[in-house]
């Protein structure tokens, strides 16, 4: 009964006299629109795409809406599509909408759909179709009005180059793609064209959500407290209650304050509102003109998971195993356990293991040195603190803590990532072809480990530099937890060491992470090298470094700063180095 009663005070706002121009209303069930126009669907000529024009209930408990469900069965992405066009009218000629500003519509569903004007001088094999576009993501079970203003479409740059046109509108196109298995569901709902004057949304908004917008991990009791409201709800003045989940009861009323606040990365106008007088810990979510925030905490705890969760991320994007994970839901069986072929060489290799980097699932030498060195620096500053850590991964409840069961899980990886005369791979990727969206179980393409990138077989100094760092600060973290292990760290690091002394440093060519400056790399590694070693020829050679740059905050193409901490908590590094390290 609430959620209906808030999609009709929604349909309230959303619905004064406007002189919009109704495309589908949806209501007819069949596969002619409100103006008399036709539905109709396309494919590449392998992948399907379904359109259900009676699908039910349409948005605001309306009879219908129009449901596709669209599958990619093609395996070229280049050349794989499907889609569904309505059309202004029942003869298939162009109307001239000059006087419209955009289109708007409410959809739901999971759906990545690329929205489109077909025009005159676009739509036509001449022009390769190469319509208006503007390409979004939905993704909710609620329905969400979309908002396209005319000036945020462009072309997709695969055809002829032609004008914006509003006088020669055809309709409205909805088309999905991706590689093979790629799934779409996409309901639609109440198709319009709007003038400037009728807009909902600020002019560069797609989606706006209505809603008080909180802080939905929760609030420490004694922290600052504010939500933020777009300015289609309230504005500067509007009274707001904070109320309980348990019984609806207001526990604090105020006002908007403060000034409108421009968001230009959202499009949106914002206006902000302070309830920091409200410190009982308890479920509570803001109401204001008739919106409602989603229900958050206030709590001494409301943080304490934060970390955990982050460290426990890792598990869900392990590489090479099977993931049951009771936690957060996932599964899928063991994935690329054929990993992988080489690049510069014949065979393969066993590469299986380590992090799945992002959905292309290529995996990265560097980024684990990065992510395992933020572990094991963790683990040297929070000892206390991370001993005994349990976070519910498979080697849970051993005598080790989780943040180095989760770092040796990069370090095994690793290894592997290391050759014989010390030089280390940059990654194991299928570049240049991706299966975005697909399950990594299910990965058809084949992966090598590659030097650089696809075209150059040459070791780069980046790789092998932030391998050897982090292998030589793993043999400090756990000579005294499993010395067999450290010695295996330390004799990589030693190796990798060996390789960057005898070769020409170069940077790394990767077209994913092109980074053409080693120095920082160098700098980390020979911090940890001076601390394995107590060489002091790596601590003149980092001295001579630092003159020559500035310390900025960990990243994956500059992680000096580990270095920096090396030399800052080695008990014996010169205290002249130190100094500048802290000034």
């Amino acid at each position: 009964m609430k959620k209906t009663l808030i999609a009709m005070m929604f349909a309230v706002l959303y619905s004064p006299c406007f002189a919009v121009l109704t495309v589908d209303t949806c209501e007819t069930g069949t596969l002619t629109n409100t103006k008399g126009g036709h539905w109709f669907t396309y494919t590449d000529g392998i992948s399907s795409v379904t359109l259900t024009a009676n699908s039910a209930p349409g948005y605001n408990a309306s009879a219908y809406c129009r449901k596709v469900d669209s599958i990619i069965l093609n395996p070229d992405v280049y050349t794989s599509f499907t889609g569904l066009m309505t059309t202004l009218n029942p003869s298939y000629i162009s109307e001239d909408l000059s006087a419209y500003y955009g289109v708007r519509f409410f959809a739901k569903g999971k759906a990545d759909v690329v929205v489109s004007i077909p025009l005159d001088g676009t739509h036509n094999a001449a022009c390769n179709y190469d319509d208006y576009r503007k390409a979004l993501a939905v993704d909710s079970e609620e329905w969400q009005l979309f908002e396209i203003p005319f000036n945020r479409l462009s072309q997709g740059g695969w055809g002829c180059t032609a004008a914006w046109d509003a006088a020669t509108v055809q309709g409205v196109q909805f088309a999905f793609g991706g590689n093979i298995g790629t799934t779409a569901v996409l309901y639609l709902d109440n198709i319009e064209f709007y003038k400037e004057d009728e807009a909902i949304n600020t002019p560069n908004a797609v989606f706006l959500s209505l809603k008080p917008k909180i802080n939905q991990i929760g609030y420490l009791p004694s922290q600052k407290k504010f939500f933020s409201v777009v300015t289609q709800t309230a504005s500067t003045g509007a009274d707001f209650q904070v109320k309980k989940v348990l019984d609806d009861s207001s526990v604090l009323s105020g006002a908007i304050s403060g000034g409108v606040i421009s968001d230009p990365a959202a499009g949106e106008g914002v206006v902000s509102g302070d309830f920091s007088g409200l410190n009982t810990p308890g479920e509570y979510y803001v109401e204001i003109n008739n919106q409602r925030s989603y229900n958050f905490s206030i709590a001494d705890d409301a943080y304490d998971t934060l970390f955990k969760d982050a460290l426990r991320g890792f598990y869900s994007i392990r590489c090479g195993t099977e993931m049951n994970d009771p936690v957060i839901g996932l599964t899928h069986p063991a994935c690329h356990t054929a990993d992988a072929g080489y690049n510069d060489k014949s065979g393969t290799g066993d590469f299986i293991g380590g992090w799945h980097n992002a959905g292309d699932f290529g995996k990265w030498t560097h980024e684990h040195a990065f992510s395992v060195a933020y572990m094991l620096w963790l683990y040297e500053l929070k000892t206390r603190s991370m001993q005994g850590l349990n976070i519910n991964i498979p080697e849970s409840g051993g005598s080790e803590s989780d943040i180095l069961n989760q770092a040796r899980w990069g370090l095994e990886f690793l290894f592997k990532m290391q050759n014989p005369d010390g030089s280390v791979y940059n990654k194991v990727d299928t570049e240049p072809g991706f299966v975005f969206g697909t399950a990594p179980d299910k990965d058809p393409l084949t992966r090598t480990a590659k030097p650089q990138d696809l075209a150059h077989n040459q070791y780069s100094t980046i790789p092998a530099a932030t391998f050897c760092a982090v292998m030589a600060q793993s043999y400090r973290v756990f000579s005294s937890i499993d010395p067999a292990f450290a010695a295996r760290c330390s004799a990589s690091a030693k190796a990798a060491w060996q390789w960057l002394d005898m070769h020409p440093k170069t940077g790394e060519t990767d077209p994913y992470y092109t980074d053409a400056n080693y120095a920082d790399e160098l700098m980390w590694a020979r911090a940890e090298m001076y601390r394995l070693t107590g060489d002091s020829t790596f601590a003149a050679a980092f001295q001579n470094g630092l003159s020559a740059m500035s310390i900025e905050r960990a990243a994956w193409y500059n992680p000096v700063i580990f270095g920096c901490m090396s030399m800052y908590f080695n008990p014996s590094a010169p205290q002249e180095i130190k100094d500048i390290i802290k000034n």
